[in-house]
């Protein structure tokens, strides 16, 4: 996968360390740990209303 950003995010697993966020292709958002570069969790978007032209 291309991965599109990468930024800090706010401790996300009380290590007081910012973690990581890696926005990915067809949206896909991952976090990692800053610390160990764990997986902690993601969030996944597709569907029709990434298409344009889908109008609700």
């Amino acid at each position: 996968m291309r991965i599109n950003t990468v930024t800090t995010i706010d401790d996300q697993d009380a290590d007081n360390i910012s973690d990581v966020l890696i926005s990915c292709q067809r949206s896909f958002i991952y976090c990692r740990s800053g610390a160990t570069g764990e997986y902690l969790w993601n969030i996944t978007r597709e569907g029709s209303f990434l298409d344009p032209s889908h109008r609700d």
